[in-house]
């Protein structure tokens, strides 16, 4: 079957739970991923959002939004509905860069949760541990207008932030793999709908060699690793797969992520997920719309293996309920893969 996963928001399951209540965290994913909605893949923590929520110091809390700083001493603004806005960042100068370190207890917070997630969780899916890359983690310490100024004016001093993030990622991936994770997931969002944030040639001088440093570093340890970034990002693909990255998500369809293009030229090299018009299709479409649209997909990206089914995005709160439910059943209608036997006859499963 092709498999499939999702990214839904806070208020999207709290929607589709319709007030249940259960007594652990998982029991409720296990409930809403597997029971309800039939996923084959579930991350073991929030990580890639904010790190170390055991740490977060609440400094505003409405029925809108919750305000709070993290253990890296960024702000966030987490809304009602899911949506997460990065709101402040710690390092405002380079003489804040100098005194700033990683907190160690940042990742220690997260032991126990992804131990118990990860242990409950692997039974019923394909789990996959969090990180960011090195630009996203400097995004969150610095800010995008700043950082980008860096990377043209004092490239050296960005390279400091780079590799610095490098080896904090790393150690938190390797302690996500320790717990028994079964890939990892490294979250890059480095592009808007128009294209890369940064040029292609700064993206390979100064971010490519980390992230390769990354993605080395997590297969060594027998992990397969998916990148993350919205946007499009087709002139960072070549680069990207040359860091060894086994899967690419989400393929973003409002940003010429053709999902066509993406097969006939990646995936011999690289597993897509995603595509799942999460603009037009889910939220405004009919459920025949979705079918329609899954089945498309399927038979665009699912010959000879290496596609997952996944929004373009993530399932927010003007998705219908009911559409979100055509796309899974869609999905298992027309995600069956052929067998070829030995002998050469061909059947289904």
């Amino acid at each position: 079957m092709v498999p499939i996963d999702e990214s839904l928001w806070r208020g999207v399951e709290e929607r589709i739970l319709k007030d249940r209540k259960f007594d652990a965290e998982t029991d409720r994913t296990i409930f809403l991923r597997k029971r309800l909605l039939d996923l084959d893949v579930v991350k073991c923590s929030s990580y890639s959002y904010h790190p170390s929520p055991e740490m977060n110091i609440v400094t505003e809390k409405t029925a809108e939004r919750t305000v709070f700083r993290d253990g890296w001493g960024t702000v966030w603004a987490d809304y009602a509905e899911g949506r997460c806005a990065l709101v402040d960042v710690p390092i405002k100068t380079r003489e804040d860069w100098d005194s700033f370190e990683f907190p160690r207890s940042a990742v220690e917070a997260l032991y126990d949760t992804i131990k118990r997630n990860t242990s409950t969780l692997k039974e019923h899916f394909f789990v996959y541990g969090t990180c960011c890359d090195p630009f996203e983690t400097a995004v969150r310490l610095r800010g995008h207008t700043e950082l980008l100024k860096d990377v043209h004016r004092s490239p050296a001093f960005a390279r400091r932030v780079f590799e610095e993030s490098t080896k904090y990622n790393i150690n938190v991936g390797k302690l996500q793999a320790e717990l028994g994770v079964h890939g990892i997931r490294i979250y890059g969002d480095v592009a808007a709908v128009d294209g890369p944030m940064m040029s292609p040639k700064n993206y390979h001088d100064l971010i490519i060699p980390y992230l390769k440093e990354m993605v080395s570093s997590f297969k060594k340890m027998g992990l397969p690793v998916r990148f993350h970034s919205d946007g499009d990002i087709r002139p960072l693909i070549p680069d990207l797969i040359s860091t060894g990255i086994d899967a690419l998500d989400p393929l973003e369809p409002k940003a010429n992520m053709d999902l066509k293009f993406m097969k006939e030229n990646y995936g011999h090299r690289i597993c897509l997920i995603g595509n799942i018009d999460n603009r037009t299709t889910l939220p405004n479409g009919t459920p025949e719309d979705v079918e329609k649209e899954v089945k498309e997909k399927i038979r665009i990206a699912a010959p000879d293996g290496g596609y997952i089914l996944h929004s373009g995005h993530s399932i927010g709160t003007d998705v219908p309920t009911e559409n979100i439910f055509a796309m899974v059943r869609a999905a298992r209608k027309n995600g069956k893969y052929p067998i070829t036997p030995p002998h050469g006859r061909r059947f289904t499963i």
